[in-house]
């Protein structure tokens, strides 16, 4: 009896074990704040982009005001913190006009040490001035270059030239008439020069930042483990009625159907156990790294030794069962049933205090799996499951991607 009630737990745990429980959704490209920014404007991906990596909150909590002008002090703002808002060198501040408690001090300080720009004169910064597009594409220009002056021409000339040859300029004003070069740039324009340059991330075609791809794995973990998650992620392919719950449920009741005798009480009870230790299982998400067509997510998981205490389930409920004086009595459905109820009972209580595997790291590669839309794959599903419930990940299923 033992050996049966073993094989049948054990075709339970490959179901557990292997289950995808990222039921293959798929993230939207970013979450958009701004009622002045839509979907069609050519900047919206950029503005996206600069929401998500703080490069700028805009300039209230639903507005972004993309056709506003853009101080010098907001560009060097933008590009430090485009560029991981590095510390200064130095504490020496030369300009006069630029306080220590100012926002864009650090930034400031920054870009004179990268020779980015050295004011405007004798001690001014001139941080409230509108930037020109001539001031932002020389900027950006001698961050990415290192060169500092322009070989030829006015001192806007080569990093004019470089940005067109780089499709920096393509539907914005400038890009429509070069004239335009000494006119204020616009918000929308600077984020969308900043983005298309200097945007993280494996390739310019790839429109989702690290900041989705971290906020779909937590999200995805939160909806399998408490069935709720961050609704301001846009998860598309999956309804508001989805829960893992069902979805373990459903699958743990078609493995023990193959026991026609065992009540849906029981059923219920093992199913609710399963998700008991699902639930109890513990999980960190890191910071992405870039892959090849996406970001790898790093996530540590601390699953319950589920496969460890069915095995001490099974003992109990047969050492139970064979020591009870009615067992000659009994029908085989009445001796299964009564088996596979006190092993629940027993895991569900070992599941009060369960013991752990040690913690295990496995990567999810957030990529593109549609048009526009990005998620993890039904593979990556599946080591989730499996560090979930404490099974021992392969070494194929441990590396990246």
């Amino acid at each position: 009896m033992r050996n049966r009630v073993k094989r049948i737990l054990a075709l339970l745990l490959c179901f557990v074990l292997a289950a995808g429980l990222l039921p293959g959704a798929l993230a939207a490209d970013g979450e958009n704040p701004f009622t002045d920014v839509k979907a069609s404007d050519y900047f919206y991906e950029a503005v996206v982009w600069a929401y998500e990596n703080d490069v700028t909150k805009g300039t209230s909590e639903t507005a972004f005001s993309p056709w506003g002008a853009c101080t010098r002090g907001q560009v060097v703002t933008f590009l430090w913190r485009a560029k991981g808002q590095p510390k200064p060198k130095t504490a020496e501040n030369p300009f006069a006009d630029v306080p220590e408690t100012a926002y864009y001090r650090d930034a400031v300080l920054w870009a004179v040490e990268q020779g980015i720009t050295n004011g405007t004169g004798k001690n001014a910064f001139s941080p409230d001035t509108p930037c020109v597009y001539a001031h932002i594409l020389t900027f950006i220009w001698r961050s990415v270059t290192g060169k500092t002056s322009s070989s030829y021409g006015e001192w806007y000339a080569e990093p004019m030239d470089w940005a067109e040859g780089q499709s920096l300029l393509s539907e914005t004003a400038l890009g429509k008439d070069r004239e335009k070069v000494m006119e204020n740039c616009p918000r929308c324009d600077v984020v969308t020069y900043l983005w298309r340059v200097l945007k993280p991330g494996p390739g310019k075609d790839f429109a989702a930042t690290k900041s989705d791809a971290q906020n779909y794995v937590k999200a995805m973990l939160d909806l399998i483990t408490t069935g709720t998650y961050d609704k301001s992620v846009n998860i598309v392919d999956i309804d508001d009625n989805w829960n893992a719950e069902s979805y373990v449920r459903q699958g743990i009741y078609e493995e023990l159907d193959e026991v026609e005798w065992l009540t849906d009480e029981v059923k219920e009870m093992f199913a609710s156990a399963v998700i008991k230790g699902m639930k109890k299982a513990q999980y960190e998400v890191g910071t992405p790294v870039d892959a090849e067509n996406g970001y790898d997510v790093p996530v540590t998981i601390r699953g319950v030794d589920i496969s460890g205490a069915m095995e001490e389930a099974i003992d109990a409920a047969t050492g139970k069962i064979m020591e009870d004086p009615n067992l000659s009595n009994m029908s085989e459905s009445e001796i299964y049933n009564r088996v596979f109820k006190d092993a629940a009972e027993y895991l569900t209580s070992w599941l009060d205090e369960p013991e752990y595997v040690p913690p295990v790291t496995i990567y999810l590669r957030y990529t593109e799996i549609s048009e526009g839309l990005y998620g993890c794959s039904e593979a990556d599903g599946r080591k989730v499951g499996i560090a979930l419930f404490g099974g021992s990940l392969t070494e194929d299923t441990d590396e990246k991607g």
